[in-house]
């Protein structure tokens, strides 16, 4: 399969490259490489190159092509003139993790034009929304008809836990969960102009592990831990999260792509929310050092419980995540003391 990875150098995107390749098939990756995660986060030096190194390994594949404008610049999705000269030919399947990421950056006021380029809400809606359209226009161009697209579980909002696909969405957050609302509805409707395309719309819960994003508490918490840096716990704690690490989430994509729908939206998640501060206390054992925590007051958009049901991911994509937290833990604490 010739498949086309959008977001591949970043944290889901890096590893599914290395999954498909492993399996034996052609990747095209595309990534604009902002720096997202200098501004993400303290210490921003430390993040610089983290993108090309999480492709150190796909790089030395020949079955990997990184897509790159004729001047050798990285393609970016929001330019779609760029993206139809670009994109490549014979595709089988897009997957679509391209997008602005993170609630609180979301909200941000970006403090110069190269901030602005990956935060605040210029670059959510620019990204997230119509830099999907501009994708899936240039994917169905090119005669590609299977899609697997990346939202988000925050578009959930404040409903009951246990979060069913079924349910009503109501983000509570404007410019990151609003516009994965938003990038929703118009799959929706282009899946319904063109009924031969096929699109899987995934859901991921707090998904962590090796190359973690670094603005997310685990790979926050462990870098904290071992090199002796404070770190931030908004409340005390209690919030629980559905922590699904990142082995099982790249085997829910692979099960997508090997799986047709007209049209469905199915959550990847691991149906057991841990608290905040359990996962603190992992990282603290697993890194043997203390965290040096400040406390700040919760967010009015941090949610008390997020909570999967992936009663349709195991009926329809056989999926069902396998790693406990505690063993998830152990492996991302291994790899940042390796990094280092």
């Amino acid at each position: 399969m010739r498949v086309l990875v959008t977001g591949g150098a970043g944290f889901i995107g890096s590893n599914l490259c290395d999954a498909l390749l492993k399996r034996g098939d052609e990747v095209f990756c595309l990534d604009n490489f902002n720096k997202y995660y200098c501004y993400a986060a303290p210490h921003s030096e430390r993040y610089l190159h983290r993108k090309w190194n999480n492709l150190a390994q796909a790089r030395k594949r020949k079955r990997f092509h990184l897509l790159e404008t004729p001047s050798g610049t990285p393609v970016d999705i929001r330019n779609a003139e760029m993206l139809q000269k670009t994109f490549p030919a014979r595709i089988d399947a897009v997957v679509h993790l391209a997008a602005c990421a993170g609630i609180r950056n979301s909200q941000r006021a970006p403090a110069t034009l190269e901030e602005a380029d990956c935060i605040g809400k210029t670059a959510y809606l620019a990204t997230n929304v119509t830099g999907t359209v501009n994708v899936i226009h240039a994917a169905l161009a090119r005669g590609v008809q299977q899609f697997v697209i990346t939202s988000s579980s925050s578009v959930y909002g404040q409903n009951d836990p246990p979060w069913a696909e079924s349910m009503r969405i109501s983000p509570l957050n404007v410019w990151y969960a609003e516009t994965k609302r938003m990038m929703e509805r118009q799959c929706k409707v282009i899946s319904e102009l063109n009924r031969t395309a096929r699109f899987t719309i995934v859901r991921p819960f707090s998904v962590y592990g090796p190359r973690g994003r670094v603005d997310m508490l685990p790979g926050a918490y462990t870098e904290g831990a071992l090199r002796g840096t404070p770190v931030v716990m908004n409340g005390n704690g209690s919030q629980k999260r559905d922590y699904t690490y990142i082995d099982d989430v790249v085997g829910a994509y692979l099960c997508a792509l090997d799986r047709s729908f007209q049209y469905e939206v199915i959550n990847v998640g691991n149906e057991h929310p841990v608290a905040v501060r359990y996962v603190a206390e992992l990282i603290e054992r697993e890194a043997g050092r203390k965290l040096h925590l400040t406390r700040k007051k919760a967010d009015p958009s941090d949610l008390q419980v997020t909570y999967a049901s992936t009663k349709k991911a195991q009926e329809l994509l056989a999926w069902k995540a396998k790693t406990s937290i505690e063993e998830g833990i152990a492996q991302t604490v291994a790899w940042y003391r390796e990094q280092r």
